[in-house]
């Protein structure tokens, strides 16, 4: 991952996230990570590098999404506007496990039964409704993915249901 001094690039045009970080040294340093390259012009020193690898790995966005989705395509479209870097998990190729999707939840702070989608068809077919636990709801939604809201949006130790999509951006 290649980082710049200063926040600026020379290119023309320049897509970079810009961002501007204080370390426990009270040294400022200002940098910007091109969505492209990963990489801009000005290298700084692999110390810094290695500390500032550290924190974006820390702040690791991960959309979980269905790609035909209109408010998944939104996310997407919004995320690239701003120059965010993110990775997209299809949870129908990629399905969810029911401790990853019960971490998940915790994160959003929202119990299982908030994150379904009511008028979805394979709601009839789970057999769960308000008044289920929270366990059969997870089971359900493991088993049943169509019923999930989507799109998630997981930002380290926490998580939010971008519906709508701007709630995503409270995250970063």
């Amino acid at each position: 991952m290649g980082l710049c001094k200063g926040g600026r690039s020379r290119r023309p045009k320049c897509r970079s996230r810009h961002f501007t970080v204080s370390r426990q040294t009270n040294k400022t340093l200002n940098f910007c990570i091109s969505p492209v390259t990963r990489s801009c012009d000005n290298i700084v020193n692999t110390l810094d590098q290695i500390d500032l690898y550290k924190y974006f790995k820390a702040m690791n966005i991960t959309v979980y999404e269905k790609p035909t989705c209109t408010t998944c395509r939104n996310l997407n479209k919004l995320f690239e506007e701003k120059g965010i870097d993110w990775r997209k998990v299809n949870y129908f190729i990629e399905p969810f496990t029911e401790e990853k999707l019960t971490a998940l939840l915790k994160k959003t702070g929202l119990r299982p039964f908030d994150v379904v989608r009511r008028a979805e068809p394979d709601l009839k077919l789970a057999g769960i409704d308000k008044d289920s636990s929270d366990s059969d709801v997870i089971a359900a939604m493991v088993k049943y993915p169509s019923i999930i809201q989507r799109p998630i949006v997981e930002v380290g130790p926490k998580a939010v249901l971008a519906r709508p999509i701007e709630k995503a951006l409270d995250l970063l």
